[in-house]
């Protein structure tokens, strides 16, 4: 199923507010929400993602009870459905995570195992071009790190013990299994993973960091398991520098900690710290998913929506910036709100779902973000040195920048030397340029005369 849908609601603002007015609010772009999506209980919408193309347009990926949806957000105060895809399961929990330009997709409480979407010919064509259960049926969470290729699922049976490790660099629109590993921590719960060091949230029993360099045999690097506010490990995230690590307890009245992990052998928490906008009549406040971005801190909340704190000092982290996504909830009870956060699109606008709410973007003027910038097209511009005079059939050298790969073609026929051709007259010289996730053809270029210049091309790639 690949089509663009016919009905979809955006609404700029809730047309009332039962908790006081936030003097750190988040601009609101937009809001998506179709009310006639199947539930999971009190469940209609789960995690979102994004993601960039190579000309710079950004993409949300959210997950609702039945479907898994794309959105092009070209313009975030208008987001349009793309496409949506159907995994043959109505369930609460959905995860995507993505690399290069692929999305994958997977649930918990359900049998659709693994999702891959191409989404290099969004936004006109979204497709998916897999969907397995040669791994699991039902995961919980995925993780891609993205250096190694490696894709990491956590929380799935029959094992659920298990960490799965999936290669996804060879050929990302078939995964295959590298390891399946039992770690001493138990149930992994969600993983963030950094060239091979997986931080492992083991649920009651902590935080466990291990080295999977060699996948058949994991070494624990270190591990905290008391901590102020102990609850559920639920999730983690590691800061731009690796020293410092966000950390998760799905657990009511706990507050999200900061760990100090520049020596893992030796996990200390710097600071907790909590969301309380029901505050002072109730602060037993519950945070889901924690990312970094820069020296920021965003987290989505169950019923305080979208947050956003100041890291900058471990020992004393300060909130800076909000958007509560259900301004109706006057309890911290239950689960509904914010599920998920996206803070890492260019433009600097942030994606959000909430259970029952729908897609939000929202923007941050105020917050000095780190620019992140995105894999581009290579230019496709050929860049000539002159030097000494040649005639027609000598050699000519061919060089590109470092990281990319060219297949050169004269005359559409292609050249079987990566590094130089040999002139022809008449001939049209034109090279299809990849960078391992953009591809683009160069400018041709034609000889026509009898004695030309010795020339050396350089392709150089656009980067932002």
């Amino acid at each position: 199923m690949n089509f663009k849908s016919l009905f979809f609601i955006t609404i700029l603002s809730f047309p009332f507010w039962c908790k006081a007015q936030d003097p750190f609010n988040m601009s609101l772009l937009s809001r998506w929400d179709q009310d006639t999506l199947p539930n999971a209980g009190s469940i209609v919408y789960n995690d979102c993602w994004g993601y960039v193309d190579c000309s710079g347009r950004e993409y949300a990926i959210l997950g609702s009870a039945a479907y898994t949806h794309f959105f092009d957000l070209s313009d975030p105060t208008n987001p349009e459905e793309i496409a949506h895809f159907e995994g043959g399961d109505v369930t609460i929990w959905r995860d995507f995570k993505t690399y290069k330009n692929y999305a994958y997709g997977v649930c918990d409480n359900c049998q659709e195992g693994l999702q891959i979407f191409d989404m290099s010919s969004a936004p006109d064509t979204i497709i998916r071009v897999e969907q397995t259960t040669e791994f699991w049926g039902a995961c919980h969470n995925i993780f891609i790190d993205t250096l190694n290729g490696r894709l990491y699922g956590a929380g799935y049976g029959p094992n659920p013990g298990n960490l799965s490790i999936i290669d996804i660099a060879s050929n990302p629109s078939n995964p295959q299994l590298i390891a399946e590993v039992d770690l001493p921590g138990g149930y992994v719960h969600d993983v963030y993973v950094r060239d091979d060091t997986a931080y492992c949230s083991h649920g009651n029993n902590g935080l466990f960091v291990y080295d999977l360099n060699d996948a058949d045999n994991p070494q624990l690097l270190g591990s905290i398991t008391e901590y102020p506010e102990s609850g559920y490990n639920h999730s983690s995230w590691l800061s731009p520098d690796g020293n410092v690590v966000v950390m998760a307890d799905e657990t009511h009245n706990r507050g999200l900690k900061l760990l100090d992990v520049s020596d893992i052998s030796d996990i200390n928490v710097t600071d907790v710290f909590r969301s309380t906008l029901l505050a002072p009549e109730d602060t037993a406040s519950i945070a889901h998913n924690p990312f970094m971005r820069g020296n920021y801190i965003f987290i989505s909340y169950y019923h305080d929506g979208i947050q956003v704190y100041d890291y900058s000092n471990p020992n004393e982290v300060v909130r800076v910036a909000g958007y509560d996504t259900d301004p109706s909830n006057t309890t911290y009870s239950g689960f509904q709100g914010a599920w998920g956060v996206y803070p890492f699109l260019p433009s600097g606008n942030i994606i959000g779902s909430d259970v029952q709410n729908g897609l939000f973007v929202l923007r941050a003027d105020d917050l000095d973000l780190a620019p992140i910038g995105y894999t581009a097209y290579p230019n496709n511009t050929l860049y000539f040195t002159d030097s000494t005079a040649t005639c027609f059939g000598d050699q000519m050298e061919i060089s590109v920048e470092e990281g990319l790969t060219a297949e050169w073609f004269i005359d559409g026929a292609p050249i079987l030397s990566s590094n130089s051709i040999i002139l022809g007259q008449d001939a049209n010289l034109f090279g299809v340029l990849t960078n391992q996730y953009c591809t683009t053809q160069t400018e041709t270029f034609n000889y026509e005369q009898e004695f030309i210049e010795n020339i050396q091309i350089n392709i150089e790639i656009d980067t932002l």
